[in-house]
């Protein structure tokens, strides 16, 4: 069954997403970041790459501990990106 189509906020949050991880991780490798959440050097790479535009609920708490950051944290620091990258690349 092919997936759903997702639409350019969602494809918008998932690179907001991954720029966010990847800043956060301040330092670390990806595979460091995939290690200490306990979950595959692809997925910290997908999502970081922005390619994952609905990453699981656990994934991202995973990350978020690994990172040091509350889940709400994570999500303001998300919607910003989210704010920036809507300005640049324009509306949907």
């Amino acid at each position: 069954m092919p997936r759903p189509t997702r639409s350019a906020g969602e494809k918008r949050e998932g690179r907001a997403l991954g720029l966010v991880v990847k800043r956060a991780r301040e330092g670390r490798t990806a595979e460091e970041l995939a290690q200490a959440a306990d979950v595959h050097l692809d997925a910290v790479r997908r999502i970081e790459g922005g390619s994952v535009a609905s990453p699981g609920f656990f994934l991202v708490g995973r990350l978020a501990d690994a990172l040091g950051v509350g889940l709400d944290d994570l999500r303001s620091r998300v919607w910003e990106q989210c704010q920036v990258l809507q300005t640049v690349e324009g509306a949907d």
